[in-house]
C-alpha cells in the first residue's frame, strides 16, 4: 500500500499527505479551498434566492387576499343593488307585456 494511503488510513491530516507531492499537493489543496469558497457562495446565493422567493410569495398572497376582498365587496354590491333592480325591471317588463296583450286582445275584440 502506498505511503500516503497508509497515512490517510491512520488519520493523518490530508493536507500533510498532499504536501508530500509538493506542487501537485499545493494545487490540490488550493482546488479544495476554491471549491469550498464556491460552494459557500452558491449556498449563500441559494439562501438569497429563497428569501426573494418567499418575499415574492408573500406579495402574491397579499395581492390575492386584496382581490378576494374586492370580489366579496363586488358580490355584495351585486346582491344588494343589481339583483333587486333587475327584479323590479323584470316586473315592469312583465306588466308592460300583459298590458300590451290586453290592448291587443281588446283591439281584436272590437
Amino acid at each position: 500500500m502506498p505511503d500516503h494511503l497508509v497515512l490517510l488510513a491512520q488519520g493523518v491530516d490530508s493536507a500533510s499527505v498532499l504536501i508530500q507531492y509538493s506542487a501537485v499537493g499545493v494545487l490540490a489543496i488550493a482546488s479544495m479551498g476554491i471549491a469550498r469558497v464556491l460552494f459557500k457562495r452558491l449556498e449563500e446565493a441559494s439562501k438569497q434566492e429563497r428569501a426573494q422567493f418567499e418575499k415574492t410569495l408573500d406579495l402574491e398572497r397579499e395581492a390575492r387576499k386584496r382581490a378576494e376582498d374586492e370580489l366579496r365587496t363586488l358580490n355584495a354590491s351585486i346582491r344588494d343593488q343589481y339583483v333587486p333592480a333587475l327584479e323590479r325591471a323584470t316586473g315592469v317588463i312583465a306588466q308592460t307585456l300583459r298590458a300590451s296583450r290586453r290592448d291587443d286582445h281588446d283591439d281584436a275584440a272590437r
